[in-house]
């Protein structure tokens, strides 16, 4: 079985959208869990209201109603990966759940056989913990997948010429449709994950709010020798910035500065000097 874990941000609509439109084109059987970061009490009631879906009072309680989607309000803003780790392990304990779907709220199931043709690649790959669709945005650009690491100081570089690099993206060619193959990460908005990795690795980095938690978490899956999957073959739509549109410009840089040092202390294992470089000039 599939356990859907899906973060709402300050997006009730959209996430009573999702549930109630997208999910039922999953071909498969699923469980949902929805956690509700928002400081109100009553959205993740009425989130679960009208998805026809059962309200919990505590994350650690026995699940005993019987119900495809299940919400959790935590009142706080826990960010993505603490939110989807509860999520997971709700579901882990209450459920006999095989693979995890992450999902944004924003996402347009736009194949029907979209969850089908991801699992097929942990057959065919004993070594694949992760799987990623090919994932397009409204421009019509595709988001996933990504195959190489980004240094601090690339992202330095990138920042202290950015005329240079502006004028070689502005001749750049065309750009190939991706094709299925192993990769370093794939977009975190939509991606499936095989439930016992995802706990061997300890899930998601805590220490992370927003921002890098893909990335992390390949690392975190090479350290047991598995990688992650981009299939070509099967896509879905992200619609981008619902719930990044509720925190203004500034703070959300903050957070991707504070996600990607610990990206680059505790995985990449930069040098110090260099991070410290990072953070005063990007």
């Amino acid at each position: 079985m599939i356990g859907i874990v899906i973060v709402s941000y300050k997006n009730q609509d959209g996430t009573v959208a999702f549930i109630n439109e997208q999910l039922p084109k999953i071909g498969v059987p699923w469980k949902a869990v929805v956690v509700d970061n928002s400081p109100q009490e009553n959205v993740g009631k009425a989130i679960a209201e009208r998805c026809g879906g059962v309200l919990l009072r505590h994350p650690d309680e026995a699940i005993e109603e019987q119900s495809r989607v299940y919400v959790f309000s935590t009142l706080k803003n826990l960010g993505f990966a603490r939110g989807n780790n509860l999520g997971a392990d709700i579901l882990a304990r209450n459920f006999a759940v095989d693979y995890l779907l992450f999902s944004n709220d924003d996402i347009i199931i736009s194949d029907s056989r979209v969850m089908e043709k991801m699992l097929l690649q942990f057959g065919k790959q004993q070594d694949v913990a992760i799987v990623g669709p090919r994932i397009v945005g409204k421009d019509n650009r595709d988001q996933s997948p990504h195959y190489h690491i980004i240094t601090p100081l690339r992202q330095i570089g990138w920042k202290l010429f950015r005329q240079f690099r502006r004028n070689r993206v502005a001749v750049r060619p065309a750009i190939e449709p991706p094709q299925s193959s192993y990769c370093y990460w794939v977009s975190g908005c939509f991606f499936l994950v095989r439930q016992s990795d995802f706990s061997a690795v300890g899930g998601f980095d805590p220490r992370t709010f927003l921002y890098s938690e893909e990335v992390i978490l390949s690392e975190r899956m090479k350290r047991i020798g598995k990688r992650s999957y981009f299939t070509a073959n099967t896509n879905v739509v992200h619609l981008g910035g619902c719930s990044t549109q509720q925190v203004n410009n500034r703070t959300l840089r903050r957070y991707l500065k504070q996600s990607n040092c610990i990206y680059y202390r505790n995985y990449l294992h930069s040098n110090p000097v260099i991070v410290w470089l990072y953070k005063v000039i990007c």
